[in-house]
């Protein structure tokens, strides 16, 4: 006969069932938010989970951004039709406008269950030990994240190619992921030059601002982004490491002949390095705006 367990035992396993349930959510959530298609994450529950209440772990709520409530940053999207089935269909709804949903389709798997037997066999249900939960359909179409504030540095052809370029990488295609990056770089390459340029006049460079300068007028935009990198200020290398150091290795090396592989690596440094630098750049200009207007303000009140 099972020795049944003391309050105080049941009261420790149900918290760290809670627990549990806490951590696969913020899994989820993840994989829901900034995962591709065909992704998965493998779940061990602390005791078996019955299959027709695995739902339990899927968030009932997401925070992101919504394309009708653009003005107002993140918002709750609450889930509206909550199901247990093991292939189905998740509604995720914006509760501020009610307007924007977005579908997701999820299939969960267990490699590892038990069946526990019933009087009737149309009662019989499996108990999960392990499971995966993974994504097999969106509606909209997955994106890659982007802040507000790399929309606003990139603008609307850089974002396109940000998105474009995250989700070649997001699907194994390095090399096409690093040709959109690129792409975002030579487009760029005068804003880096001038950013770089205003950091050195800030820190009296003679030689920095003439440099750059003389790089203004070069043909090739590889030669003016390693000049730029050549004189990246200080406060914008991180650790010692250059995102503008970055983007140049992306035109100097022979990305031609690496694999999909290798080129995923490069990709990967530069999504981070286009993501930091541009971001950066964006926020001192707006910063600067604001303490300006600020400034402003406040003199002509007191003429």
């Amino acid at each position: 006969m099972a020795q049944q367990s003391t309050p105080a035992e049941a009261a420790d396993a149900k918290k760290r069932h809670t627990e549990w349930v806490q951590a696969s959510r913020r899994q989820i959530q993840e994989l829901l938010l900034n995962q591709g298609l065909y992704q998965r994450v493998i779940l061990t529950p602390l005791a078996p989970v019955d299959n027709r209440t695995w739902g339990e772990v899927l968030p009932y709520r997401l925070h992101r951004d919504c394309d009708v409530c653009e003005d107002v940053g993140q918002t709750t999207w609450n889930r509206i039709n909550p199901t247990a089935e093991l292939l189905g269909m998740h509604t995720y709804q914006c509760v501020s406008c009610r307007k924007n949903a977005t579908v997701f389709m999820l299939a969960v798997t267990s490699d590892l269950s038990i069946t526990l037997p019933s009087r009737l066999p149309t009662d019989a249900h499996v108990q999960f030990r392990r499971f995966a939960v993974e994504k097999v359909g969106q509606s909209p179409a997955w994106e890659a994240p982007l802040s507000r504030t790399l929309i606003k540095a990139l603008g609307k052809e850089g974002k396109s190619l940000f998105i474009k370029g995250a989700s070649s990488l997001r699907a194994g295609r390095g090399i096409g992921a690093v040709a959109y990056f690129r792409r975002i770089i030579e487009n760029h390459v005068d804003d880096i030059l001038k950013m770089v340029g205003e950091s050195a006049s800030v820190a009296g460079d003679t030689a920095a601002i003439e440099r750059l300068a003389e790089a203004t007028r070069n043909l090739y935009a590889s030669e003016r982004l390693k000049i730029a990198a050549q004189h990246t200020p200080p406060h914008l290398k991180p650790g010692g490491h250059s995102p503008l150091d970055v983007m140049y290795g992306a035109f100097s090396e022979g990305l031609h002949a690496l694999s999909d592989e290798a080129s995923a690596e490069v990709a990967t440094r530069l999504l981070e390095s286009i993501t930091y630098f541009f971001e950066m750049w964006q926020e001192n200009k707006d910063r600067a705006e604001r303490f300006a207007q600020t400034i402003t303000k406040t003199a002509t009140k007191s003429a």
